[in-house]
């Protein structure tokens, strides 16, 4: 059983080369999800953060080059 177990063994690092693989396609999934999930949250608050943030430095900006 001894040499059986070490087979065994590799296979496991075979499965664990494949688990880790796959992990990274889980999470990805996960990510897109919670992408989707953040996109209305996040694209709002950006441009909102944006807006003011671009708003004040670009009024500035276009005020001192104008005059």
């Amino acid at each position: 059983t001894g040499g059986e177990n070490h087979p065994n063994h590799e296979s496991n690092i075979g499965v664990s080369a494949s688990d880790p693989a796959q992990l990274p396609i889980r999470p990805r999934r996960k990510t897109t999800a919670e992408r989707s999930d953040h996109v209305p949250s996040k694209p709002k608050k950006e441009k909102h953060k944006e807006i003011k943030n671009k708003d004040s430095p670009t009024k500035q900006v276009a005020q001192v080059p104008r005059p």
